[in-house]
């Protein structure tokens, strides 16, 4: 039905990352809402870019607030692992894969996405099933290659 991809790759940090293809179904000034095979969304783009809605692009998704567990992200949870647009936000389900000496935690949603983020806390651990909740403000999509 879509046209998912995957075998686009990036290098960060020296490792490497398949990169997600979604579909843009909706740009609105600096905002745009998508779907993928692990759910929708909503985000706000790389300024310097654009998106065409119906068009598929091969992305990396950045998340501006640190992962916190007091205040948006919680440990635990039976939610299958993906996006869900949750009214002007999202709810991004993930396992924490591995997390990095200077907190920088690998949050995997599926064999084929992956998203690198921060904590600012001790709580969040490798293993975590975690439930992420953000403002479509503070999640940024960035075209790959461009």
């Amino acid at each position: 039905m879509y046209p998912w991809n995957f075998d686009k790759v990036i290098c960060r940090k020296n490792k490497i990352v398949k990169t997600l293809n979604l579909i843009i179904t909706k740009v609105e000034n600096s905002y745009l809402s998508f779907t993928s095979n692990h759910g929708e969304g909503q985000g706000i783009r790389h300024i310097s870019q654009q998106f065409e809605e119906g068009r598929c692009y091969g992305v990396e998704f950045d998340f501006l607030p640190y992962l916190n567990a007091n205040e948006n992200t919680k440990i635990g949870t039976t939610k299958e692992a993906g996006f869900y647009c949750e009214g002007d936000g999202n709810l991004i389900v993930a396992l924490v894969e591995h997390i990095d000496e200077d907190d920088e935690v690998c949050l995997r949603i599926a064999p084929d996405c992956m998203i690198m983020a921060y904590r600012n806390d001790d709580v969040i651990q490798t293993g975590d099933r975690v439930e992420i909740r953000m403002s479509k403000d503070e999640f940024i999509v960035t075209l790959i290659g461009v």
